[in-house]
C-alpha cells in the first residue's frame, strides 16, 4: 500500500512539473516575455536552461525574453519599472503625432513613486512626474505590441494634447503645432472628446485657441 502511495505521489509531482513547463512554453509562444516574479519553483531550472542555451535572455533583472524576438523598449521599460504611464512628448511619439524620438522619456507615476536604482539602463533617461491616483487612472489607453499580448500604457491622444499645452511642453511650439495638425487629419478623431477633457483639465480656452486657426 505504501508503494502505491509513493508511486501516486511521484506521478502527481511529475505531472505538476510537466504542466508547469508547458505553461512556460505556452506563454513564450504567446507573449515572447516572461516576468521573473511569475516563474514558480518547478519552472526556474527549466527557464535557466533556456537562458544557458541562448534561447532566452534577460532584458532586465525582472524581464526575460525570447532571443529571436525583436523587443519593444517602451514596453520593456514599463514592465521593468512595474508601473508608469507614458505622457507628454513621449505619448505624442507613440501615437504618431510627433516624429521627434523621445531620448528623454516622459512618464507619469502615482504620488510617492521613486525610480529604482537597480535598473538605470531603463530609468536614467526617464523624466518622471508624480500625480494623484485619480489623475493617473483617467484617460489611459493601451497600444498593441507585435509578438506579445502585453500592452504599452499611455495617456489617450486627447489627454496628451491637453497636457502639452502646459509648461514645459508648450514651449516647443513646433512639437505642439505638429501634434494638433496631425490629430485633425485623423479620420476617427473626436474633437468633442478633446474639448470635454480640456474642460475637465481646466484648459478649454487654451485648446480652443489652438484649434481655431486650424479648423
Amino acid at each position: 500500500m505504501t508503494g502505491i502511495k509513493i508511486d501516486k505521489a511521484f506521478s502527481d509531482f511529475k505531472n505538476k512539473q510537466l504542466n508547469s513547463l508547458q505553461e512556460i512554453n505556452n506563454k513564450l509562444e504567446k507573449d515572447n516575455i516572461l516576468l521573473k516574479g511569475d516563474i514558480n519553483e518547478y519552472q526556474k531550472l527549466y527557464v535557466q536552461s533556456l537562458i544557458d542555451s541562448g534561447s532566452l535572455e534577460y532584458a532586465s533583472g525582472k524581464v526575460i525574453i525570447n532571443s529571436d524576438w525583436i523587443p519593444n523598449d517602451f514596453l520593456l521599460r514599463q514592465l521593468t519599472l512595474g508601473q508608469g504611464v507614458y505622457s507628454g512628448p513621449t505619448a505624442l511619439y507613440l501615437w504618431g503625432l510627433s516624429d521627434e524620438f523621445p531620448y528623454t522619456v516622459y512618464m507619469t507615476f502615482k504620488m510617492g513613486y521613486k525610480l529604482p536604482r537597480t535598473y538605470t539602463e531603463w530609468s536614467s533617461n526617464v523624466s518622471p512626474r508624480q500625480v494623484n491616483k485619480q489623475y493617473l487612472k483617467d484617460q489611459i489607453s493601451e497600444l498593441k505590441v507585435e509578438g506579445t499580448e502585453y500592452r504599452i500604457s499611455l495617456f489617450s491622444m486627447e489627454k496628451t494634447l491637453v497636457e502639452i499645452l502646459r509648461e514645459p511642453y508648450v514651449l516647443d511650439t513646433n512639437l505642439v503645432n505638429t501634434a494638433y495638425k496631425r490629430y485633425l487629419k485623423i479620420v476617427n478623431k473626436d474633437t468633442n472628446k478633446l474639448l470635454r477633457i480640456a474642460k475637465e483639465m481646466r484648459s478649454l480656452n487654451k485648446v480652443v485657441n489652438r484649434l481655431e486657426p486650424l479648423l
